[in-house]
């Protein structure tokens, strides 16, 4: 049996010496006896069930979940509720570019009353439906439209205003705030 020994390691050798050049030298990776260890370390098959049961259990259970959920939005009738919302949303737009424009019109009266250095009855005209049409159709991009505002405002305004600037009645002894808080509030009213 000794005599056997040595000769199966010579043809062992042999075969390894003996590769030709064209063949492949990889390393093949070695195989360990038990290749669920490699794949489940530490763990029975009895283990690896249960944990997969578990898991389908489990995506069953969000796939039941979803499923109703899906329902629940599909028999819903939201239409109402988004319809109400819609309104509301166009509601607010229509009402938020009136302000906007109102603001724009009163804006471009205080500056006109600045600019050309006379009064302009911002309240009055700003009350007078002909003078907001006519304030509406103005382009107020175009070059002219300082022009044609204070066109329209002197066809608009009433006619007592020309020449008279405003003034702040103040008396000589108290504060205007006071004086007016008098005025406004006094319970010794003269009648």
């Amino acid at each position: 049996m000794s005599d056997n020994t040595p000769k199966v390691e010579a043809t062992t050798e042999e075969n390894t010496e003996n590769t030709t050049p064209n063949e492949d030298n990889t390393q093949e990776t070695p195989t360990t006896a038990n290749p669920w260890e490699d794949t489940f370390p530490g763990k029975t098959p009895e283990e690896v069930l249960k944990e997969n049961q578990d898991w389908k259990q489990h995506s069953r259970e969000w796939e039941k979940r979803a499923k109703s959920w899906k329902k629940q939005v599909d028999n819903t009738s939201n239409d109402e509720k988004v319809d109400e919302l819609n309104n509301r949303v166009e509601t607010t737009q229509s009402r938020l570019n009136e302000v906007e424009a109102e603001n724009g019109m009163f804006r471009d009266l205080i500056a006109l009353e600045i600019e050309s250095g006379s009064p302009v009855p911002i309240s009055q005209l700003a009350d007078s439906i002909a003078f907001r049409n006519a304030y509406n159709a103005l382009d107020r991009n175009s070059d002219d439209f300082p022009d044609k505002l204070q066109e329209i405002v002197g066809k608009r305004a009433p006619n007592t205003t020309h020449g008279a600037h405003r003034q702040v009645e103040v008396a000589a002894e108290k504060s205007s705030g006071i004086d007016l808080y008098d005025r406004m509030f006094n319970k010794n009213k003269e009648n």
